[in-house]
């Protein structure tokens, strides 16, 4: 009856209506959700994509610098913040990454030809950049004058060290550093190249650069150093340059878009506060 209570049949339609409604709902949920879920798959097979070229195995392979406390050969395993934060990176876009302690020239002349993605700690020069795409600044920290316990020598302009012979690890980024300051002085101070920062250090405290006798080390790295071998008659006697240290990709072996799928996975590490995390535990400073 029109403006009457509806029948029993009308109010079984009613229902079946908002029945089917309701399972229509449902399904379009459902289907919104698979897609959402199929649209972060290739997402992420997208990136699995890029970084392992396509067809190639998604693995990545980094050679390391024995370069304490950023990254540290512990029998093989690589610790410290650099191998953690790469391992966290590589976590997050499902990579397989290997890392490998190698020499340091031969490191560079492998990812420089193709032959590895990547190396870490490397320092950001204008000569590099033709060579490899960088990550930014992760950690900073500095090259340092040190001298012995009993040295009268404190480090402020570069004159300071006239007169003096100076150790230095070289060819590297410290020697280039020593090499910019020494040139500021006429004579020039003695500067001699040495194999490696520890032979540097050993030298010093045997007297082998005269009475006279400092040299310019990372800063991190000689307090490592010192640390580690109980080292009480050397000192630090000032500052001679901020640097930082970054993670750098082959452009021999990766392409663009490929560096910056990987870089962009760092950066949401950094900007979830876990790189800082990693470098603050090492009691190291973070660049970022």
């Amino acid at each position: 009856m029109a403006g009457g209570v509806p029948g029993s049949n009308e109010v079984c339609k009613r229902r079946r209506r908002r029945t089917g409604a309701m399972s229509m709902r449902s399904a379009m949920q459902q289907a919104r959700r698979g897609a959402a879920s199929a649209l972060l798959r290739l997402a992420a097979g997208t990136v699995l994509l890029a970084l392992a070229g396509g067809a190639r195995a998604q693995a990545m392979t980094f050679l390391i610098d024995d370069f304490p406390p950023f990254s540290v050969d512990e029998n093989d395993r690589a610790s410290g913040p650099f191998p953690e934060i790469v391992l966290k990176v590589c976590a997050s876009l499902k990579l397989a990454c290997e890392l490998k302690f190698h020499p340091w020239r031969r490191a560079q002349w492998l990812a420089e030809t193709g032959r590895v993605d990547g190396l870490f700690v490397m320092l950001r020069t204008p000569a590099r950049e033709a060579q490899y795409y960088f990550s930014g600044p992760i950690i900073q920290t500095s090259y340092s004058v040190f001298a012995p316990r009993g040295s009268a020598l404190k480090y402020q302009r570069p004159d300071d060290l006239r007169g003096y012979t100076i150790g230095v690890y070289g060819p590297a980024g410290t020697s280039a550093a020593a090499e910019r300051v020494v040139a500021q002085l006429t004579p020039a101070p003695q500067l001699v190249l040495e194999m490696d920062n520890p032979t540097a250090l050993h030298k010093l405290l045997a007297g082998r650069y005269g009475e006279r006798g400092a040299v310019i080390v990372n800063t991190d790295l000689c307090h490592w150093i010192l640390g580690r071998e109980h080292i009480d008659d050397v000192k630090w006697v000032g500052e001679i340059q901020k640097v930082d240290y970054q993670i750098a990709l082959s452009r021999k072996k990766l392409s663009q878009h490929q560096a910056d799928t990987f870089f962009a996975a760092l950066r949401a590490l950094i900007d979830s506060g876990q790189a800082r995390a990693i470098v603050e535990k090492y009691g190291l400073k973070p660049a970022f």
